[in-house]
């Protein structure tokens, strides 16, 4: 891992002002920075990136031909989970996103029943919980990125044992 922290943020209102601030802020501190803002654009970046950590809404606009997993676009973060827990977009090297990548979650989307789903979204396949955080819009920009912070430390502390 580099000094830097990598990140993808995934979030349809990227251009939105709440949130444009979280991504300068993000960048401010000292993050490598990647958007996409629709899902074809997180699925090529997550395959070729190499994230160190991801960042994203549940509800992100589908590909042209719909959804994934045939998922309607108000779930279709939610599937980009599970796919990454699979380990669909692991790459060699550098190339690539390790399914046990952290996930930080950050969505308006507040019932209990649809915040269970994402939580199992980012169980592994032998049942194995990831490090998966959710927080709800409007999230603090300062807890976010100590959030990142702790998981990278975390991330870098055990891959040197």
């Amino acid at each position: 891992m580099t000094d830097k922290i990598r990140c993808l943020y995934v979030d349809d209102q990227v251009s939105d002002p709440a949130l444009w601030a979280r991504v300068q802020d993000l960048k401010e501190a000292e993050f490598e920075l990647d958007t996409a803002d629709k899902l074809e654009t997180a699925e090529k970046s997550l395959r070729t990136g190499g994230y160190d950590i991801l960042i994203l809404d549940i509800r992100i606009p589908p590909n042209k031909g719909g959804g994934i997993d045939d998922m309607p676009w108000q779930r279709t973060g939610t599937a980009l989970i599970k796919r990454i827990r699979k380990g669909l977009y692991t790459g060699k090297g550098q190339l690539g996103t390790p399914k046990d990548v952290p996930i930080i979650v950050i969505t308006a989307v507040a019932n209990p029943a649809a915040q269970k789903d994402i939580l199992e979204a980012g169980r592994g396949k032998e049942g194995l919980e990831f490090e998966l955080v959710l927080f709800e819009k409007p999230a603090d920009n300062g807890e976010v990125i100590q959030k990142i912070k702790e998981l990278a430390a975390e991330k870098k502390k055990t891959a040197s044992s």
